[in-house]
Parts: C-alpha cells; sequence; structure tokens
C-alpha cells in the first residue's frame, strides 16, 4: 500500500459531500461536522498521521481553508474515496471520522450502482466516474 498527501481540492469535496449526506439523512450538522474549516483541517491531520505511518514523517502542508466548489457528485463520491485509501495506514482507518466516512463511502457506491468488482450497474456512470479525478 501506498500513501499520499491529496490536495486541498479533494478535501473540499470530501468536506462537501459529508456535510451534504447529513442533510440529505435529515441530520443536523454538529460537532466537527458543522464546521466546514475545522473539519478539514481533521481530515488533512488525519492523512499526515497515515502518510506518517506509512513513511516515518509526517509531511508539511499548507494552511488550510474549505473553498466550496461545483463538481460532480460522481467527483465528490471518487475523491472521498482517494482521501480514505490514503488514510488507510497506521490506526487512522481506528479513528471516528475514517470509520463514519467509510460507512458514507458504502452508502455511496449503493446510491451509484458502483459493484465490488469495481462495475457499475449504469455503464454512464462508469465513463463518468472514470472521468473523474483522483485527490
Amino acid at each position: 500500500m501506498s500513501a499520499f498527501m491529496v490536495t486541498a481540492a479533494c478535501i473540499d469535496r470530501v468536506v462537501m459531500v459529508a456535510q451534504s449526506f447529513q442533510k440529505f439523512q435529515h441530520e443536523k450538522p454538529s460537532g466537527l461536522y458543522s464546521d466546514s474549516d475545522m473539519l478539514g483541517m481533521y481530515l488533512i491531520e488525519m492523512n499526515r498521521r497515515a502518510v506518517q505511518a506509512r513513511y516515518g514523517k509526517q509531511p508539511d502542508v499548507e494552511p488550510y481553508c474549505f473553498t466550496e466548489q461545483r463538481c460532480r457528485p460522481i467527483q465528490c463520491y471518487k475523491s472521498l474515496r482517494c482521501f480514505l485509501y490514503q488514510c488507510g495506514e497506521g490506526n487512522v482507518p481506528n479513528d471516528p471520522v475514517f470509520i463514519r466516512l467509510s460507512w458514507l463511502e458504502r452508502e455511496l457506491a449503493k446510491i451509484f450502482g458502483h459493484r465490488p468488482d469495481g462495475s457499475f450497474t449504469d455503464p454512464k456512470l462508469k465513463a463518468d466516474y472514470d472521468a473523474a479525478g483522483w485527490g
């Protein structure tokens, strides 16, 4: 496995999908999830810990400030998948935020028809997913 620091744009998309899904479930964002900047900074720290667990040193990062983006939902889903993969080292997968985001990834996979073998129930979504960028 490997780990790298995802881009700030990837973090922005993960923040957006996490907060949007809470609203979709009629949950009022609370705590860490209610502040986009704080959630983004927390995600960056998770990513840094994973990189440190993998390579033995924490990379330097730029200060973070959330920037809302216009992007397709499939792009947010792919960014979430990339982020979780890059955080899969050390004890980061035990973090409650990682666990919640992993659950969210599984729920979105159901919505998008993304099967465990990598295929999609809708070929158009597969093409859109393939065209979306990684983090």
